[in-house]
């Protein structure tokens, strides 16, 4: 930008708009100096180079937050070194410890509900569970009306054939297979129930 002219600064009043004109004028002269005497650091009047001051802090910021050493994986249990990250046991250990943690987790349940159904809270009754419970009597009661009257041999038949046969069968597989709970196959498992 050029100074202004002798007939320009007669026009102007001396007040506040000769201030903006000269700031404008000398402004990006006196940052010129100041760059060069401050060697890249931010640049307030014009902001040319705002994001210098950032850049400094960014980089102390970094250099006071080292990143942490990661340890190499071990086991938890004998510290073995691991070839996975993502394991937590050795193969010496792991049995071990699923025993453990399986332990803790039939511990653990009972109490949690016991601490549910102390604060009001039952999860095995109402909500989600009473509806899932009346769906499934709505279902069964639908299908024993539906089948006609079984007779005493195919009772007899059951105990007999299908009743051995399924003892060594395990309830999971059971379960899977005929799409109802293990607890129910457990019943007709023991022969308390026929379908």
């Amino acid at each position: 930008m050029t100074p202004p002219r002798e007939g320009e600064l007669e026009r102007v009043q001396p007040s506040r708009q000769m201030t903006l004109l000269w700031v404008d004028h000398l402004a990006p002269i006196a940052e010129q100096v100041a760059e060069m005497l401050l060697e890249g650091r931010p640049t307030p009047l014009t902001e040319s180079r705002r994001s210098a001051g950032r850049d400094q802090q960014r980089l102390s910021e970094r250099r006071r937050k080292p990143s942490p050493a990661r340890l190499p994986a071990a086991c938890r249990t004998c510290g073995t070194p691991l070839p996975n990250a993502d394991r937590t046991h050795c193969d010496q250990c792991l049995p071990a410890a699923r025993v453990e943690q399986r332990a803790g987790f039939v511990a653990s349940g009972p109490a949690a509900l016991a601490r549910l159904r102390a604060e009001g809270v039952d999860p095995a009754h109402g909500g989600a569970a009473g509806r899932r419970r009346s769906e499934t009597m709505r279902r069964r009661h639908r299908q024993a009306a539906e089948r006609e009257p079984t007779e005493s041999g195919d009772l007899d038949r059951f105990a007999s054939e299908i009743l051995p046969a399924i003892q060594g069968i395990p309830l999971r597989r059971l379960a899977e297979a005929t799409g109802l709970s293990v607890g129910y196959c457990t019943l007709i498992r023991r022969g308390e129930r026929v379908t």
